[in-house]
């Protein structure tokens, strides 16, 4: 998208006339970027034209134009402006909906496809205009191309912020230890439950898994399910592991005061036990008849082995 040359309209902080030659620059290096969010958020190319002129006009009254902060400012602003704009069509019943999707996404011969896609971005504009807007305004920063650095920046919020739907994500998974259903992480994240509208579940289960596929720290596995992918080193199947079980047998429960009377292992490699072991001791201490009721050990059996 290219940028026009922009004047002042009456009113402007020097007065209608061209802009200087720094806002210029910066009007034509943002301009494409401010207009795609709008767009984005609008779905009309149109409106969202409409609202990077206002936001670079709100910039301009108030900015210097080589402010540090520019960019993150125009970025944050048509976020939110396009935003308020969406919310402002109020129940309107028919709307244009413009690609806010790159347009080679559909085959042009495909009115069914077409037909779906409108309908999905519908959906996910419903969405954005219901739920509170400084959430909004980071998934259509996200979804517009920014990434999570340039949102914080623009939000004026750490990073760390911005990847809160990430670390939640990571907690959960930790907390089971094992993969979890896609189902339980909407629950969890967005609480969206089985019950939900389909089209509503699917826009949830899209953001869902762009959010976790933007991270290095999940992966997805067959059957709708995610599982952290540093459990590839920490976790493995029995069947790849060498291991011993051990068993006791002793003269009561109370560490420190009762005694072992019995050991024994037994090594396992690929599910088959390739090695034993098994020791009674001698505790040299009396044992209770109830310890020799059940575990079927006596005293005379004790009598001539190791001693504990």
């Amino acid at each position: 998208m290219e940028a026009s040359s922009v004047t002042l309209p009456a009113g402007g902080r020097e007065g209608a006339g061209p802009l200087p030659a720094a806002f210029e620059r910066l009007f034509r290096g943002e301009y494409a970027r401010v207009v795609g969010i709008a767009q984005r958020v609008l779905g009309d190319q149109g409106e969202a034209e409409d609202v990077a002129q206002e936001v670079f006009m709100s910039f301009y009254r108030a900015h210097p134009a080589d402010a540090p902060y520019a960019a993150p400012w125009l970025h944050a602003a048509a976020a939110h402006a396009a935003l308020n704009a969406l919310r402002a069509r109020g129940r309107r019943s028919r709307r244009e909906t413009a690609e806010a999707m790159p347009s080679d996404t559909l085959a042009p011969d495909d009115p069914a496809a077409i037909a779906v896609a409108t309908e999905t971005r519908d959906e996910v504009r419903t969405v954005l205009a219901r739920i509170p807007e400084r959430s909004a305004a980071l998934l259509a920063l996200r979804y517009s191309g920014l990434s999570y650095a340039e949102i914080a920046q623009a939000l004026d919020v750490r990073a760390s912020s911005v990847g809160t739907l990430l670390r939640r994500a990571h907690e959960l998974l930790e907390s089971f230890g094992k993969p979890v259903s896609e189902d339980l992480l909407l629950q969890h994240l967005f609480s969206v439950t089985q019950g939900e509208g389909k089209n509503n579940r699917a826009i949830w289960l899209t953001l869902l898994r762009k959010a976790l596929q933007s991270s290095s720290m999940f992966e997805e596995l067959d059957e709708q399910q995610w599982a952290l992918l540093a459990w590839r080193s920490t976790q493995r199947p029995l069947q790849e592991i060498e291991f011993v079980i051990l068993d006791t047998e002793t003269t009561g429960l109370r560490p420190g005061h009762h005694r072992v009377i019995e050991l024994a292992g037994i090594r396992m490699r690929a599910g088959e036990v390739v090695d034993s072991f098994q020791s009674l001791l001698n505790p040299r201490v009396r044992l209770p008849a109830f310890i020799v009721q059940f575990t079927g050990i006596t005293q005379d059996m004790i009598a001539t082995a190791p001693k504990a």
